[in-house]
C-alpha cells in the first residue's frame, strides 16, 4: 500500500513539474555533498543562507536539507520551492525525495 501511495505521489509530482511554467534549469558548481552531514549546527544554516544571499542557488537545497533533517518539513518545502523557482535541479530532486520519504 505504501508503495502505491509513493508511486501516486511520484506521478503527481512528475505531472506538476512537467506542466509547471517554464523555468530555466540550472546546475550549480557548488557541491551538494558539502551540505549533507550527520549533525548540523546553527552555523551551518547561517552558511547556507549566506550562499543564497551571494546568489548561489544550491544554498536553497542546502537550507532545505538542513530543515528536512531537523524535522521541520514546512520550512524544508519552503526552501526547496524557492530553489525550484530559481531553476535549481537539485531543489526539484530534493522536493520529490522529501514527499516520497517523509510526507
Amino acid at each position: 500500500m505504501k508503495l502505491i501511495i509513493k508511486l501516486i505521489i511520484l506521478i503527481t509530482l512528475s505531472i506538476i513539474i512537467l506542466n509547471a511554467q517554464e523555468v530555466e534549469l540550472k546546475k550549480s558548481e557548488y557541491d551538494i555533498n558539502k551540505c549533507i552531514k550527520i549533525k548540523y549546527t546553527k552555523e551551518d544554516i547561517k552558511k547556507y543562507k549566506k550562499l543564497i544571499q551571494e546568489g548561489e542557488i544550491q544554498g536553497y537545497s542546502c537550507a532545505g536539507i538542513y530543515y528536512m533533517r531537523q524535522g521541520n518539513f514546512k520550512e524544508a518545502i519552503n526552501y526547496f520551492n524557492k530553489g525550484k523557482e530559481k531553476g535549481s535541479i537539485e531543489a526539484y530532486a530534493q522536493l520529490g525525495s522529501l514527499y516520497l520519504s517523509f510526507l
